[in-house]
């Protein structure tokens, strides 16, 4: 007759992969998190000489970006290059107002 160990290991198994898997899943919504922040304190850095709405209307369209695309596996860098992304379009924006007035 199979012993005890035996027969619970199957179940012990099936618990430790639950726990890795949810130690992985934890540890990518910190990495997602962490990125985040990075492009938001990013995005401040680089409209620090913007006018204060438009700093304020960019920094939402950043931050709504950063929630839709971020994922754990993207480097600061891809987070950066998103950013500036969003903030070109804003520029392009901004010199199509200017060159109209």
């Amino acid at each position: 007759m199979p012993q005890r160990e035996e027969l619970l290991a199957p179940y012990h198994e099936g618990l430790a992969q639950e726990k890795a898997e949810k130690k992985a899943r934890e540890a990518a919504r910190r990495r997602v998190e962490a990125l985040r922040s990075h492009g938001r304190s990013y995005a401040q850095r680089e409209t620090l000489p913007w006018e204060y709405q438009e700093t304020q209307e960019a920094m939402k369209e950043v931050g709504q970006a950063l929630t839709a695309e971020v994922e754990a596996d993207l480097s600061e860098r891809d987070v950066e290059d998103l950013v500036d992304e969003v903030l070109d379009e804003w520029e392009e924006i901004e010199d199509d107002e200017d060159e109209e007035n």
